[in-house]
């Protein structure tokens, strides 16, 4: 059975399950104004790579975001869907084209391009706790996600580079994006369980503008699963994109300041793809993360100390990276009066594949077993929705290659939310 075929079942299946009742409604008659909810955020980041790298210089780029969710319980009283597009326009230079790194410095750089980055619908069933998704979908905004890493600019502690390098063009995450279907458990208070299914190639290798769905054979599937464990409450079966965790945490919004949080997640691509030493193989891999807040200030349990971990592996036989170490402390509130202010410390670590390594050789390259990114960023809350972000970043052995020198970058991150 083709890909095409797997899919349209799936679509089919999703639309014919059953919701539980809705609640009880108000006697005052709804509109559909009062289930529409739309929000605009604007980033733009200004980088200078000061020394080492592959060149000096400065790098602008920003990213739109724009997104309406429409509620239908709220909005027409049929209860239990919710209808969500979001549309995205990146543009700008490449900072990791003068750092040379393999992380990504900026987790906004992209082509320059307007796209619809997710659609989808989702179905609450509340009888057994469970919502269904499907739909044009960023994996990242419910996988792999650490809500203390937020804070950090480089690109690594959204998803591990582990996994958002793997596959033809990556999984399912900015700034490319497939068609699939997520499911979402939460079968006791406190653990909750993720699946997902999506094309394995997502957009189009050979033209990656605009938005692109295909439904190819030989694209085969992504499978991604995870469970998660929180504290009790603290974990809800909506699906929240990258732009409503923004605005939760400009508004002080629940759910982005968890007391704690564990995951073990795992991934495979069902099409085989030639290894860099050896013959086809599946890609795999897996990843576990925890979070905890160390620290709470006795005025507000808002501020404090919060530290993160991650680790993850794939199947070094086919990816270029083997493995992934991250970590980092973030205070919130440090200075009086700024109690809304993050100031953090985190450190990367994607190690090399030895396939890798030895195919490279050849060419005359010689690699490292390891790049390092040290990162300090210090985030200051301007007013409820808008901030500004300095950003230090010092890159060891960028690209994962003896003949780079060692980078650092400065930068400043500006950003608003409507």
């Amino acid at each position: 059975m083709d890909t095409k075929a797997i899919c349209s079942i799936l679509f089919t299946i999703a639309l014919s399950i059953p919701v539980a009742e809705t609640y009880a409604q108000d006697d005052e008659e709804q509109t559909f104004m009062e289930g529409l909810d739309a929000g605009i955020t604007y980033t733009a980041d200004i980088f200078s790579n000061t020394t080492g790298g592959n060149d000096t210089g400065f790098r602008y780029m920003d990213n739109l975001d724009l997104e309406v969710m429409f509620d239908t319980d709220e909005g027409l009283g049929w209860g239990s869907t919710e209808f969500y597009i979001y549309g995205l326009a990146n543009q700008g230079g490449s900072i990791s084209e003068l750092a040379g790194d393999i992380q990504g410095i900026s987790n906004i750089e992209s082509e320059t391009s307007w796209r619809i980055y997710e659609a989808w619908f989702q179905k609450y069933i509340y009888d057994i706790r469970t919502s269904i998704l499907v739909g044009l979908y960023d994996l990242n905004s419910e996988f792999d996600v650490i809500n203390t890493a937020t804070l950090f600019v480089n690109s690594s502690h959204g998803i591990g580079p582990e996994y958002a390098l793997s596959g033809v063009l990556g999984p399912s995450i900015f700034p490319y994006t497939s068609m699939g279907v997520r499911f979402k458990s939460n079968p006791i208070k406190g653990v909750v369980i993720k699946g997902a299914l999506l094309d394995g190639i997502p957009s189009n290798p050979q033209n990656t503008d605009g938005t692109k769905i295909f439904f190819r054979e030989r694209d085969g599937l992504l499978l991604a699963g995870e469970v998660a464990f929180h504290p009790e409450g603290e974990e809800s079966m909506i699906a929240r994109s990258r732009t409503a965790r923004i605005r939760d945490f400009l508004s002080r919004g629940v759910g982005e300041n968890n007391r704690y949080k564990a995951a073990v997640g795992g991934w495979m691509y069902t099409k085989e793809r030639a290894g860099w030493l050896s013959g086809p193989q599946r890609n795999n891999g897996l990843y576990v993360l925890g979070e905890y807040r160390l620290f709470e200030e006795e005025s507000d349990a808002y501020q404090g100390l919060s530290g993160f971990a991650r680790y993850g592996v794939s199947n070094e036989k086919v990816n270029r990276l083997s493995s992934y170490v991250g970590a980092g402390l973030v205070y919130t509130g440090l200075i009086r009066g700024r109690s809304r202010d993050q100031l953090g410390i985190a450190l990367a670590m994607p190690f090399n594949s030895s396939d890798y390594e030895q195919e490279v050789q050849q060419f005359g390259l010689n690699p490292t077993s390891y790049e390092m990114n040290i990162e300090t960023t210090y985030r200051l809350q301007v007013k409820n929705f808008s901030f500004v972000q300095l950003d230090l970043q010092y890159i060891v052995n960028p690209g994962l290659l003896e003949q780079n020198e060692n980078a650092l970058v400065v930068g400043t991150r500006l950003q608003f939310s409507l």
